[in-house]
């Protein structure tokens, strides 16, 4: 997915939180496009700061962690009311375990909650 953000958006700069120091080098050998920040998603402070300078923030792992959310959301908000910037977009692209069945054969369990996203 960065990638292609990065493909089809060249001028694009992209800061991206690794939680796992050994994967740093992998964006590391791009610094001219991805600035990276080690942390966890306990670094509410380093959150909220990096959701607030950025335009859009793409959360991909961590649907459940609620402290996570609101300090991405915190940034948001005070880029808009301190900041005097434009809103900017979240993109929240984890969470489908969350819709799991359980199964681990690759076999739907037909007694497994069926969601549906209707109004």
């Amino acid at each position: 997915m960065l990638a292609d953000l990065v493909q089809a958006y060249p001028d694009i700069r992209v800061t991206a939180l690794i939680r796992n120091p050994a994967h740093s080098s992998v964006f590391k050998a791009n610094k001219n496009v991805v600035d990276v920040v080690e942390g966890s998603f306990s670094d509410i402070a380093l959150i909220t700061s990096k959701a607030r300078d950025a335009d859009i923030t793409f959360n991909t792992g961590g649907s459940d962690d609620v402290e996570l959310t609101k300090a991405i959301l915190a940034g948001q908000k005070l880029r808009v009311t301190e900041d005097l910037k434009s809103p900017a977009a979240l993109v929240h692209i984890s969470g489908v375990a969350v819709f799991a069945d359980g199964t681990m054969d690759g076999k739907h369990d037909p007694e497994a909650k069926v969601w549906n996203v209707r109004p």
